[in-house]
């Protein structure tokens, strides 16, 4: 009986000396300068920055925190030709970020629409070009 009680001791100073594992907000893990290695179609894939006849294509994201569970969302495509610079960025502010698996993240525009998939430090950005879907794949600047 009195090992029964010691090990009953010893069990409940263990279970009460665990610690519960602090969950980072969602905006927090994807927050960051995301560069963009590849441009994707249905037919194609572009390794980026890609050049074709002088000039260069390149993206990049930047995610930035407002709430817990909201971040403003703006890719930013660039074309450089010569010594024009020309940047296209498509900023969307206040989208959700919710969690979708282990360490993988979605971004949700305003009608609930996937914006981008982020799992550890890469992404996947979706878009629309000419009636389309499109992505750009890039991972995270650390």
């Amino acid at each position: 009986m009195r090992k029964l009680a010691v090990l009953s001791i010893f069990a409940l100073l263990v279970w009460s000396c665990e610690k519960e594992e602090v969950k980072i907000p969602a905006a927090d893990q994807v927050e960051g300068r995301y560069t963009m290695n590849s441009f994707i179609t249905s037919s194609n894939s572009l390794t980026l920055p890609y050049t074709l006849e002088g000039s260069t294509l390149s993206a990049r994201a930047l995610i930035t925190k407002i709430t817990e569970t909201t971040v403003d969302y703006n890719v930013i495509s660039t074309v450089e030709s010569g010594n024009i610079t020309q940047s296209s960025p498509e900023l969307i502010k206040g989208v959700t970020v919710v969690e979708i698996g282990d360490n993988t993240f979605q971004i949700n525009g305003s009608s609930g629409e996937k914006l981008a998939v982020i799992t550890g430090n890469s992404i996947e950005a979706f878009f629309t070009v000419s009636g389309q879907p499109v992505s750009y794949k890039g991972t995270k600047d650390l």
